[in-house]
């Protein structure tokens, strides 16, 4: 049966291939010509899908650009590149410190006040002697309390690292010196005040007086004390916490303080008989009236520069706006103290002939026993405690009120170095032949005290 199939195949294939070959040809029909090829002319310009032109055929000649059609961007139309604008942001509050801070403050603090000896005393009869039964103190004796002074403060902080974990800041603060003047005057009638200076005598170690103003002469006593601080610190501050309520850093640095008082003893006597004889206080007893003046003036001068080191730390909380920031420093090192001491009296006498002119190196207490500089230098302590609290003004700026108190543990004070015991034979001239015994008095005590300062702030800062 498979034969057969075959066969039957094979013989279907060879009568197939003979039909084909002998089927004559088809006759052949001549090709009608082409017409030219145009290219219209919008097809000259070959635009991207957003219009922009790309290429252009190449033809010979100059060819012009075919204008864009209606709805394709021309380059020619489009507006200039604009610079990249930087958008600024506030400082990260996630941080603990901003690229860098700065803060001005303004300063009203008050001094430690500095004791000083009775200085003026008065009497209505008889010598202003101290102790004296109608003898008055009008300056001394006691603590005197000095205004407030005015200041600024100035910190300057930056920041090192992009996560703004570590940084240090300087600070500079500074109180204007503050001069207070304690004046008196009178005398020259009858009914005028007594003043005079007090002091012991060194040759019998009673009270004494230096007579400034009495019924027969004017005189004035000018009592001027003044004080200056001024400092300044290098800080390096490391976050040790970082919340976004409460962050808190340690401190560690260089600290420089200075603190400087003085005191001066101002004394103006003038004895004219022409104003009393006029006046018909005293009867005309001179044939010569001759006007004696006499001036002195005693400063003492105490400086005091503290170097050392400074730790600390410093804590801050914050809730909606609103912060509270507590800094605590301890500093140690050296304070280096120098007391000066000088004293001067100028005596005028005007004659018919002219005035005469005496000086003498020495006033009341400042004589030539106790002039000139001394230093000293001593281990000293100065811990500090700040307090702040304010409120957030937009991202980058606060504003605050704040109280701060130093203390300085070893100082020297101007009042301290006074000695009230006084030979005044030091301002007479030398007596070649009297004997007398080495001057020894006043001396120089070279006291030391404590020194501190406390007071409010108001200040605006700004984080960048």
């Amino acid at each position: 049966m498979f034969r057969f199939l075959a066969a039957v195949g094979l013989l279907g294939s060879l009568s197939a291939a003979f039909a084909q070959t002998v089927r004559p040809p088809a006759p052949v029909v001549p090709a009608e010509p082409l017409p030219p090829l145009t290219m219209p002319a919008e097809a000259l310009v070959q635009s991207m899908p957003n219009g922009t032109v790309v290429s252009q055929p190449l033809q010979p000649g100059a060819v012009e650009l075919v204008p864009s059609k209606p709805g394709v961007l021309d380059p020619s139309k489009l507006p200039p590149d604009e610079p990249l604008r930087v958008i600024e942001t506030g400082p990260d509050r996630t941080k603990p410190f901003g690229r860098s801070w700065d803060s001005a403050e303004v300063l009203l603090w008050w001094t430690k006040p500095q004791t000083l000896p009775p200085l003026v005393t008065t009497s209505p009869i008889g010598l202003p002697t101290l102790g004296g039964p109608n003898t008055s103190v009008l300056f001394g004796g006691r603590s005197q309390d000095p205004p407030g002074s005015a200041g600024g403060r100035f910190v300057l902080g930056w920041s090192l690292g992009a996560g703004e974990r570590a940084g240090y800041e300087f600070g500079y603060s500074f109180l204007g010196t503050n001069t207070t003047t304690a004046p008196f005057r009178g005398g020259g009638n009858w009914r005028g005040p007594t003043f005079g200076i007090p002091l012991v005598n060194p040759y019998t170690g009673a009270e004494d007086t230096v007579l400034v103003s009495t019924t027969l002469q004017q005189g004035s006593i000018v009592v001027n004390q003044s004080v200056r601080v001024q400092g300044w610190e290098l800080t390096g501050l490391v976050n040790l916490y970082n919340s976004p309520k409460l962050k808190v850093h340690a401190l560690t640095g260089y600290r420089y303080f200075m603190a400087n008082e003085g005191v001066r003893i101002d004394t103006q006597s003038a004895f004219d008989p022409e104003v009393l004889i006029a006046a018909n206080a005293v009867p005309n007893m001179f044939p010569q009236p001759v006007r004696f003046r006499t001036a002195s003036a005693d400063q003492f001068d105490a400086h005091n520069r503290f170097h050392g080191g400074q730790l600390g730390l410093r804590s801050e909380w914050g809730w909606n706006g609103f912060f509270v920031q507590a800094d605590t420093k301890v500093s140690l090192g050296r304070t280096v103290e120098v007391v000066r001491v000088s004293g001067q009296t100028v005596s005028v006498a005007d004659t018919l002939g002219g005035p005469s002119v005496s000086y003498f190196a020495g006033g009341v207490f400042g004589q030539g026993t106790n002039g000139g500089r001394f230093s000293r230098s001593a281990f000293a302590v100065l811990p500090e405690a700040n307090v702040r609290v304010g409120f957030l003004l937009g991202e980058r700026s606060r504003v605050f009120v704040g109280y701060q108190f130093l203390y300085l543990s070893h100082a020297v004070r101007a009042g301290d170095q006074i000695d009230r015991t006084v030979d005044l034979t030091q301002l007479q001239p030398p007596n070649p032949a009297a004997t007398m015994l080495p001057f020894t008095r006043p001396a120089m005590p070279f006291d030391r005290g404590d020194f501190w300062a406390q007071g409010l702030s108001f200040g605006l800062e700004w984080r960048y």
